[in-house]
């Protein structure tokens, strides 16, 4: 086909060099293995060419083989089976623990499914020109897939766990490193037409929503490419869709705090630098939307100090500080860019190293290093590398501070959101107290880590093993108390009449060992690897629960009579691999100030090495049920 005059399709911000075709969803239930290419499909009019009244999904995955991208079928047969889960209504798929918890569950509705029933399908294979005798036409339809994703309904990772033909797995992780299949997810996520956050499909019968917090500190642009010339492009596409995602929100005054973010993280996200507009406050208060100074100190939602901090711009800092701008202030969650009801000080730590010429001028400036945010997450829980992590600690961070509602150290909370090693060994390194529990949300790090690092199980298990060799306890069950002492009982209430989604299992099974909180979630890898850790699959939570009896149905093979026995092994076996326990390094206590001497924390002598294999035996004594 010829190639047709480049437009700017749909109101898309991307340029759409090459016309956009897609397949039924008809069509594609009646596929099978191996799936033809672009070519045949358009012979046998099985594509046809988008318009803007079709509700489509967008299908971004790995290519198994060089040549075919699935040439067994194993992801087709994945997808349809999926698909068909999602029409009939028999595949349940709401949102994570943390959306529910601030903005309640999004599940499919009735009109949503007959839609996908009644839609369409983009998946490179089928839409962009296969023949290399048509290398200009696959060129340009490569360059229109920004276009594409605009024009889309719903983006879906399609990331079953299969080999590629080189021997390599290819799942969520892997896929999270590929630097276009990154900027495919960036694209829809600041499409102005997307209301959902990204679907991944795992399995058959294995779809959740992910959220921000598994990809928004990957930039696309530094993923990996079979062609170096991408990158510079993708950088680019990047750029375009962050500025078309500002001028939206702009121009439909929608999410004024989100907007605020995005145009001071501009600069971080886009590649380029700071726009620091210190030629005037006038400039400064026009660019982020403030009337005036006195409207930009009111503002709680991203207000003129978080702009400034997060833009770099050090001279309105000591401005907005000399007019007595609040510190202290709490913005609104935004989830799709993996903020929580944040202070600007937890908004520049969010951006890691880059953000330490900031931090230490904050600092300087008196503010607070043990900020927490408006459940009592902490600063040095929100860093996402282990150079901010030190340079915390160094300005009297408290590496076991424990406050607020939520009452999880800094250690707890970063292992709900499964951070790079680096982060979790260097917390131990400064002392973290491995097997914090108990008060508030109760649950220690592992049981976090256990929990929320399913989508990224790899690293999960990566982080469990560094956990582990520092000696926490697989058998460790937390406490809640407070307002979430509250929520564990109204969450048991509700599954005792039958409500069983996500939100209430989590947390009508707080107390549970992390073995349970990986079973009831189906984190396969970390059922495996606490089992060989010698974690009881038969310990009752204060429900009278054991993890074998939680264990989603994706795991209960895990659950055998083996895995029993090796747990009743003899505690000669297990005193052999004991070491002793003058070579792991006992927590820090918080002191009166809330903080603790870094010289003393550098000094301390470093967690156990992760090659160690050192399991912790026994559990603790079961609380009665109250």
């Amino acid at each position: 086909m010829a190639a047709v005059e480049a437009s700017h399709h749909g109101g898309s911000c991307h340029e759409q060099k090459f016309p956009m075709w897609v397949v039924s969803m008809s069509e594609l239930q009646e596929m099978r293995a191996p799936m033809h290419p672009h070519e045949q499909l358009l012979q046998s009019g099985q594509v046809i060419l988008h318009e803007s009244s079709f509700h489509t999904i967008f299908v971004s995955h790995q290519w198994l083989g060089r040549h075919h991208p699935d040439p067994e079928g194993k992801q087709l047969a994945v997808l349809q089976h999926a698909v068909r889960g999602f029409i009939s209504g028999a595949l349940r798929l709401e949102t994570d623990v943390v959306t529910t918890f601030f903005h309640g569950n999004r599940m499919f509705s009735a009109d949503e499914r007959r839609a996908i029933r009644d839609g369409y399908v983009w998946l490179d294979w089928f839409c962009i020109p296969q023949d290399k005798k048509r290398g200009p036409d696959r060129l340009r339809a490569i360059k229109s897939i920004p276009s594409y994703v605009d024009s889309c309904n719903v983006f879906v990772s399609l990331v079953p766990r299969v080999p590629h033909e080189s021997g390599n797995l290819c799942d969520y992780e892997s896929w999270c490193r590929r630097g276009w299949c990154l900027a495919e997810l960036w694209c829809a996520q600041l499409a102005n037409r997307s209301s959902l956050p990204m679907i991944a499909v795992h399995g058959e019968d294995d779809v959740e929503f992910v959220m921000a917090q598994h990809w928004i500190y990957l930039r696309p642009y530094e993923g990996e490419f079979s062609l170096e010339s991408d990158r510079s492009a993708v950088q680019h596409m990047v750029q375009i869709s962050l500025e078309s995602r500002i001028s939206c929100l702009e121009e439909h005054k929608t999410q004024p705090g989100l907007c605020r973010y995005l145009k001071a993280r501009l600069h971080d996200w886009g590649g380029g630098q700071a726009q620091h507009l210190q030629e005037s406050e006038e400039c400064f208060l026009e660019h982020f939307g403030f009337r005036n100074l006195a409207e930009g100190l009111r503002v709680r939602d991203v207000g003129a100090l978080a702009c400034a901090i997060l833009s770099d711009n050090v001279p309105m800092v000591w401005r907005l500080l000399q007019a007595k701008a609040p510190m202290h202030v709490f913005c609104r969650p935004m989830l799709s860019v993996d903020v929580l009801a944040w202070t600007p000080l937890h908004l520049a730590v969010q951006r890691g190293s880059r953000a330490l010429p900031m931090l230490a001028e904050l600092f300087r400036l008196r503010a607070d290093p043990n900020a927490t945010d408006s459940v009592g997450n902490s600063l040095l829980g929100t860093s996402p590398d282990a150079s901010t992590v030190e340079f915390l600690v160094q300005n009297r961070a408290d590496v076991n501070l424990r406050t607020g509602l939520s009452f999880n150290s800094p250690l707890q909370y970063c292992c709900a959101k499964a951070p790079p090693v680096q982060v979790v060994a260097k917390l131990l390194e400064l002392r973290a107290d491995v097997n914090a529990r108990s008060g508030g949300l109760g649950n220690p790090a592992l049981s976090n880590l256990a929990f929320f690092s399913r989508p990224v199980q790899a690293r999960g298990v990566e982080l469990a093993t560094v956990l582990v060799t520092a000696r926490a306890d697989v058998n460790a069950q937390g406490r809640s108390g407070g307002f979430f002492r509250v929520l564990e009982v109204s969450c048991r209430g509700a599954h005792m009449v039958g409500q069983t989604g996500v939100f209430a299992s989590f947390f009508a099974n707080i107390g549970s060992s992390p073995l349970a909180f990986a079973a009831l979630c189906g984190n396969e890898r970390m059922v495996s690897f606490l089992l060989s850790a010698k974690a009881n699959p038969d310990l009752p939570n204060f429900r009278g629960r054991s993890p074998r009896q939680l264990a989603d149905h994706r795991v209960r093979h895990l659950f055998t009579d083996s895995m029993e026995g090796l747990h009743n092994e003899s505690q000669r076996d297990v005193d052999e691999w004991d070491l002793p326990t003058e070579c792991t390094p006992e927590p820090l206590k918080s002191d009166g100030f809330r903080g603790f001497r870094p010289d003393l924390a550098r000094s301390a002598p470093p967690y156990l090495p992760a090659h160690s294999c050192c399991f912790r035996s026994g559990c603790e004594e079961v609380l009665p049920a109250s």
